[in-house]
């Protein structure tokens, strides 16, 4: 039997240990790995443990059971929760139920019905783990639902500027209706490629992805598709779209992905569009948004607007020179050679030096800024003559690599540009608005226009930290230099720094310096 990971929440050390002790006894495999005493240090000890289990109080100190259970499901809506309670108030209860609470446990707490919930808990966990018992169902479900005329077309519109009404009305008489007011698109890409991918968890991956779209998310219409090893959402909706929602359920869906059938993959968003707009620009848009993927981290949801883009990037429409373009902006020297090898082996004597301008155009076509590439003065027009003074194929070959190395080059320099200026107006804006008490990571990306995805991943790779850290330890260091005026009082100070509750300002900032503030101002006085 799996043994599953479980935290408790109670404020009373008596019921604490009396589970603890309980637990222990229980039939059901439970790892108990976490034990708190009030909201807050549960919410910051469980969030990004990947916690099965959760059973707590609902009056406990600073955010209550319910709060904390809503807060631990935003963050993780896989976790089970079990409450414990003494109050039979049909308001929690209501709660409870769309937080989709698994059991409630009164007190005092009797073994017997501990272990008939924490049976019930496990059975729903090893339900959630156990994929292969529907690989047969799912089987049968991409048999139905992978028409292949309609996926054929679908990639053919991806690679249309602006699709004929008669394509659109075939489309439509095939099931699939594009006529909504706004659109855009998702593309899926796997973290990892190598030799030995799994195809058969590549299409459970797929199937996971679409059956949840058709039970979960059903606010906006959809189409998703393979793509080679892509899958290909288009989003559909009469209304305007909420990046908020888009990344709540996406995010939610690719870490499903991952915990169950250890596959990683981010997902890189398009800006909206209307159906006169090109589908081959953004789908070229939402592939060129998981660029950030190199700074930002893997199994992550982009949008293209968290990403500076040139406009008028030239992708020539052949295929051997699209797949030369992705290469030179997404992989390493490895795939680049192959790409340069199969066109090197393709070019005939007629068209050979028709097929060299064309590489060469590629290339420099996928340079950000290709100003920088210039040294001596040597202007573009240089470039393309310096082509012609290699006489062997051997000495092309490796002008080509050095070329697309330094391409690489200006472009990740010009990313982490972006990336510190977006840090920059991040840090500036929680500095600014610290002492709101309602600062949160979804204002702060409203206010700033950057997702909240991005945010949290900037401030973990670049302060190896989260936003609600952040603001903390800001706070708390600017409480300290307040403190340190005898003038002002606590219940003052804390206000100041963005607590209106001085109880919870004091355990905040105990935990953080290791003693309260009435003594950290005795001591500074």
């Amino acid at each position: 039997m799996s043994k599953y990971k479980i935290a408790i929440v109670d404020d009373e050390q008596d019921v604490r240990e009396r589970l603890e002790s309980m637990i222990l006894k229980s039939p059901t495999a439970f790892e108990l790995v976490g034990v708190f005493d009030n909201g807050i240090d549960a919410y910051e000890g469980i969030t990004g443990k990947d916690i099965d289990l959760l059973i707590t109080d609902i009056r406990i100190p600073y955010i209550d059971g319910i709060e904390l259970s809503r807060k631990l499901k935003s963050s993780d809506p896989f976790i089970k929760i079990i409450i414990i309670t003494g109050y039979d108030q049909f308001d929690y209860a209501k709660q409870a139920i769309e937080l989709e609470v698994i059991g409630f446990i009164s007190k005092p707490i009797l073994q017997k019905e501990l272990d008939k919930a924490l049976q019930k808990a496990h059975d729903r966990i090893s339900t959630d783990y156990n994929v292969s018992s529907v690989i047969q169902e799912l089987s049968e479900f991409r048999k139905e639902n992978l028409p292949v005329l309609v996926e054929n077309d679908l990639c053919l519109l991806l690679q249309m500027d602006k699709p004929e009404a008669s394509f659109i009305d075939k489309l439509k008489k095939e099931g699939v209706h594009l006529r909504f007011d706004h659109l855009c698109i998702g593309v899926f890409d796997f973290d990892i490629r190598d030799d030995k991918t799994d195809f058969d968890k590549l299409d459970l991956a797929f199937l996971t992805l679409k059956n949840q779209l058709e039970q979960a998310f059903k606010k906006y219409d959809f189409e998703l598709f393979k793509r080679s090893q892509l899958f290909v959402l288009i989003l559909k909706s009469l209304q305007p779209f909420s990046n908020v929602e888009i990344l709540k359920f996406l995010d939610t869906e690719i870490k499903r992905i991952k915990r169950y059938l250890n596959l990683s993959m981010s997902v890189g968003i398009s800006n909206p569009f209307t159906i006169e707009g090109s589908f081959k620009k953004h789908f070229r848009d939402a592939r060129a948004s998981l660029e950030q993927r190199r700074f930002l981290g893997s199994n992550q949801v982009f949008f293209c607007s968290d990403l500076a883009q040139k406009e008028n990037l030239l992708i020539l429409d052949r295929d051997a020179f699209k797949n030369l373009s992705y290469v030179i902006r997404y992989e390493g020297l490895k795939e680049i050679k192959k790409e340069l090898d199969y066109l090197f082996e393709i070019a005939k004597d007629g068209v050979y030096h028709y097929t060299l301008t064309e590489v060469l155009n590629t290339i420099i076509s996928n340079c950000e800024e290709p100003e920088k590439l210039i040294k001596d003065g040597i202007n573009l027009n240089q470039i393309h003559l310096n082509l012609l003074e290699h006489k062997t194929k051997e000495s092309v070959y490796n002008y080509f690599i050095e070329l697309i190395l330094a391409v690489k080059g200006v472009n990740q320099s010009l990313q982490t540009d972006v990336v510190g200026k977006n840090l920059d107006k991040i840090l500036k804006y929680i500095e600014t608005n610290f002492s709101d008490q309602n600062l949160n990571l979804e204002m702060a990306s409203d206010q700033i226009g950057l997702s909240p995805s991005y945010i949290s991943a900037l401030l973990k790779n670049e302060k190896n930290t989260t936003f609600v850290k952040y603001v903390t330890q800001l706070r708390m260091e600017k409480a300290k230099e307040l403190l340190k005026k005898q003038s002002l009082k606590i219940i003052e100070v804390a206000e100041m720094v963005g607590y209106y509750e001085p109880y919870y300002f004091s355990h905040c900032f105990k935990k953080y310096e290791g003693k309260s503030p009435k003594e950290f101002k005795k001591d500074e006085s």
